[in-house]
Order: C-alpha cells, then sequence, then structure tokens
C-alpha cells in the first residue's frame, strides 16, 4: 500500500511539472509571436514611409499587401531607371495608375534637401548653445580671484548692494536712452530691442568691476 501511495504521488508530480513546462514554451511562443507581428507591423510602417506621396495617398487607405505590392514596383522602377537614358520610364501598377522613375527620384532629392536644411538648422542650435554655454562657464571663473580677495576683508554685504546698485542703475539707464515712448508700436518695438540687447549676463562682469574699481560700466 504504501508503495502504490509513493508511486501515485510520483505520478502528480510528474504531471505537474509537465504541466508547468507546457505553460513555459506557451508563454515563449505567445510572446515570440508577439514580437514577429510587431516587427512585421513596424517593418511594413517603414515602407510605407518610403512610398512616393502620391502612391500613399490615392484616397484610401493601403493594405499591407498594397505597401508590398507597390513597393515591389518602386524598386523595379529604380532598377530599370538604371538602365535608362532619360529616367522617365512609366509602369503601371494595375490600378490605374502610372508611376514615374523620375518622379520618385525628385521627391527622394527633395526630402533629402528638406532633411540636410533640418540637419544644419539644428547644428547652427548647437553652435549658438555651445556659445552660451561658455559665455556662462567665463561668467562663472573669471571673476573668481577678485571675489576671494575681496571676501578676505568682510565686506560681503556692502558688495553685494554696490552690485544691485550698478545693476539698476545701469539698467535704468540704458533704457531711458533706449525704449521710445512716441507711439504704443515704438514702444513695443524698441523694449524688445532693449530687452534683447541689453539684459544679458555678458555685461555682470563687467557691472562687477566697476564696483571692485569703483568705476561707472559704460
Amino acid at each position: 500500500l504504501n508503495f502504490t501511495i509513493h508511486m501515485y504521488e510520483s505520478t502528480i508530480g510528474n504531471s505537474a511539472t509537465v504541466d508547468s513546462s507546457t505553460d513555459r514554451k506557451k508563454q515563449v511562443h505567445l510572446y515570440c509571436e508577439k514580437m514577429r507581428r510587431e516587427a512585421i507591423k513596424v517593418g511594413y510602417a517603414e515602407l510605407k514611409h518610403l512610398l512616393p506621396s502620391k502612391v500613399t495617398s490615392l484616397g484610401y487607405k493601403l493594405t499591407n499587401a498594397n505597401i508590398l505590392y507597390r513597393g515591389i514596383y518602386i524598386y523595379i522602377f529604380f532598377f530599370l531607371m538604371l538602365s535608362s537614358k532619360n529616367g522617365q520610364l512609366l509602369y503601371f501598377t494595375g490600378d490605374g495608375y502610372f508611376f514615374s522613375a523620375a518622379d520618385c527620384l525628385r521627391e527622394l532629392k527633395q526630402n533629402n534637401k528638406d532633411q540636410t536644411e533640418e540637419i544644419n538648422r539644428l547644428r547652427s542650435e548647437v553652435v549658438a548653445l555651445q556659445i552660451i554655454c561658455q559665455n556662462y562657464a567665463r561668467l562663472s571663473f573669471q571673476e573668481e580671484e577678485n571675489f576671494d580677495r575681496l571676501s578676505d576683508i568682510n565686506n560681503a554685504q556692502t558688495l553685494k548692494f554696490e552690485l544691485f546698485r550698478e545693476m539698476f542703475d545701469y539698467l535704468g539707464r540704458s533704457f531711458d536712452s533706449s525704449v521710445n515712448f512716441d507711439s504704443y508700436p515704438s514702444l513695443a518695438q524698441s523694449m524688445l530691442v532693449w530687452f534683447e540687447q541689453t539684459v544679458d549676463f555678458q555685461h555682470l562682469p563687467e557691472l562687477f568691476n566697476s564696483v571692485v574699481k569703483g568705476k561707472k560700466p559704460r
């Protein structure tokens, strides 16, 4: 009897192990299938993006079969275009629409031009940001020696007040000489110009030096 019970328990244990292994295999299979479907979906989306705009704007939704069908024909266009002299080959797609290999090339060249312009614009922004970072770095360190020297004589409060006064005196003088109150449009325009040209951290070292040396900033 004990032997029979032991055999029965062993059978149940083995069955549970088999069930667990089957569940794991099923989960792995479902995950792999999900990843495969996602990869196919992304692939079709990227292929659709490569098609000319005339293809993707025919007035109805393109199925995956249509996208693959047209993608193959676009590949054939370029293959045939390489063997043509003028690049004006026309090819019938089967739904009443003709493609021109030259049109495809023209659109690709325009896309390349737009992307190049965008890259140049972003590079200009990077250069501008680098200049701003350099200005902040210079602002942080170029007057450190003078500040340390002044801090040794325990006049931080006096220096703070003088710097505050010089800053607002400087802003007041430039505001008075730059802003035009003849009309509202001239006021708004001159205010913007004054703010962009005057309210600049680059003037802070000059103000600091004017306080240290007892001179008025330019």
